[in-house]
């Protein structure tokens, strides 16, 4: 049974004791620079000064490396500490996490999982409703307009959390009769999205309508080459979370809509469930939605929205 955040925060009020409880709790994020891993470790941080456990959050340079997170997972290991929050970037996670519940260490997964690592919790965005979510904007936005002609960006195969959105996403262009003109994968960097973006555009231009993207680097690069190729606030832009950038595009009505999911809460939430569940606590929640929100021109300059995502820092007119 998938838990709403509310049901969690309620849960997480009950006292704990610190009694017997190992002195840190390892969160290893996914990779990158993206703003959305920085706000992870905010609230992952937020969750251990609350709670008075030590948080180490370690993060690889980029998310395509595989390597320098397993040796960050080794790292807690290494550190003995009784807990480990992750958002896994391979497939080979497995055997690591197999090695820390030999030790007895509760592993809790963010943003996305493993079909074998079987996670204690998964705290992660409802992916395919998210992904629907923005192709609803594109739908509405199409509607009546005669223009039905959609790139639909993907990030990397292979990737939890991205795949869902992205069929979420495709399912509902095609239950409206839009169409999918191109899905290339853009790679899971801003560099990477940047020039497979104008790799895959450049030949599209004036033939397509709107374009969908995942996640914060394909949102980021492919507005970049919608810029350069002068179709910046011509052609229906939808994608996912937010940096300055991306704020000031929404502003610009460069970008109509972003979905925005909840770092802050991943990271907050990742750490709690990971502290009690160290302590011995017997109910675990085994997966929790950890919400989006959608912000437009509309209503970007209502703070509570930025606020609650925890994007306080793009919060500026």
């Amino acid at each position: 049974m998938r838990l709403s955040p509310f049901f969690v925060v309620i849960a997480l009020l009950q006292p704990w004791s610190a009694h017997g409880a190992n002195s840190c709790i390892g969160v290893v994020g996914a990779g990158g620079r993206a703003s959305f891993w920085q706000v992870v470790g905010e609230g992952a941080q937020a969750a251990g000064r609350e709670l008075g456990v030590d948080v180490h959050y370690l993060l690889p340079g980029d998310e395509n490396d595989r390597q320098e997170q397993a040796q960050l997972i080794r790292r807690v290991i290494e550190l003995k500490c009784g807990a480990l929050v992750l958002a896994p970037n391979a497939h080979e996670r497995t055997q690591l996490i197999a090695q820390l519940r030999r030790q007895s260490v509760p592993t809790i997964f963010i943003d996305r999982s493993e079909p074998k690592a079987a996670p204690l919790s998964l705290i992660e965005t409802d992916n395919y409703a998210a992904g629907r979510l923005a192709g609803e904007q594109i739908v509405r936005r199409l509607h009546g307009t005669g223009r039905r002609r959609v790139v639909l960006m993907r990030m990397q195969e292979g990737v939890q959390s991205t795949d869902e959105r992205e069929r979420g996403a495709a399912d509902v262009l095609r239950q409206a009769g839009l169409t999918v003109v191109a899905s290339p994968y853009l790679g899971a960097s801003v560099i990477e999205a940047r020039a497979a973006a104008e790799k895959a555009l450049t030949p599209l231009a004036g033939q397509f309508d709107a374009v969908f993207m995942p996640n914060e680097t394909t949102t980021d690069g492919t507005l970049q080459i919608l810029d350069k190729l002068g179709l910046a606030g011509k052609v229906l832009a939808i994608g996912f979370d937010i940096n300055q950038r991306l704020y000031d595009a929404l502003r610009q009505r460069v970008i109509a809509a972003l979905v925005l999911q909840r770092p802050f809460q991943m990271g907050y939430m990742g750490v709690t469930l990971a502290y009690r569940a160290m302590l011995g606590a017997k109910h675990v929640p085994k997966s929790v939605d950890s919400g989006v929100s959608l912000l437009t021109r509309d209503n970007m300059d209502q703070q509570d929205i930025l606020y609650f995502s925890a994007y306080r820092s793009v919060a500026k007119p």
